[in-house]
């Protein structure tokens, strides 16, 4: 039983990644996304998804930390691009994908961005990008450093279509040992 699950499990991804799909002639519905971090906040894995309500929450990570991280876009007329956008000097380590599949930009001040372009001529109804993500912080005071990041997946608006783009941003905090990781209600 315990050979199955895992199994099921990495035929599900290896599916999910390599559905070829038709670019529909126009495309309204807005793609959809789903970001976990699978290590390191206690009580389990965390998972922020494009629908969910972010706007009176935190996400508390500890310095200097590195988190395993898996970030899902599908949409059934293609993905045609998806960006993770993170405070700099954060940095993404081990990128689950070939490095000619995506670029990391960065301004060296404000912000790192990882981005991921699909391909018109090879549209999938999905990918999964799977990494790390290092919490580096230069400031060892025992200030709390607030960030925003931001989440984005973008289709191929059909053959004649605009593009949609569903984004999500929320508020990052860099904390200390002292303060609490995972999720916090903001007043």
């Amino acid at each position: 039983m315990r050979f199955r699950i895992p199994f099921f499990a990495i035929l599900c991804t290896l599916f999910l990644t390599d559905c070829a799909v038709t670019i529909p002639e126009t495309d309204r519905t807005p793609p959809t996304f789903t970001f976990e971090i699978t290590n390191g906040i206690p009580g389990g894995p965390l998972r922020i998804s494009s629908s969910d309500d972010l706007s009176n929450k935190q996400l508390n990570l500890r310095r200097n930390t590195l988190y395993r991280y898996r970030f899902t876009g599908s949409d059934q007329g293609g993905v045609s691009g998806m960006k993770l956008k993170v405070n700099w000097p954060t940095d993404f380590h081990e990128v689950g994908l070939a490095r000619d599949e995506y670029i990391i930009v960065s301004d060296d001040t404000f912000f790192r961005e990882l981005l991921w372009q699909g391909q018109r001529s090879d549209p999938r109804s999905a990918k999964i990008i799977t990494g790390q993500l290092n919490t580096i912080m230069y400031n060892q005071s025992y200030a709390v450093v607030s960030v925003e990041w931001e989440l984005g997946t973008t289709d191929f608006g059909g053959r004649s279509g605009t593009p949609n783009t569903t984004t999500k941003r929320f508020n990052v905090a860099i904390v200390d040992d002292t303060q609490e990781v995972g999720w916090v209600d903001l007043p």
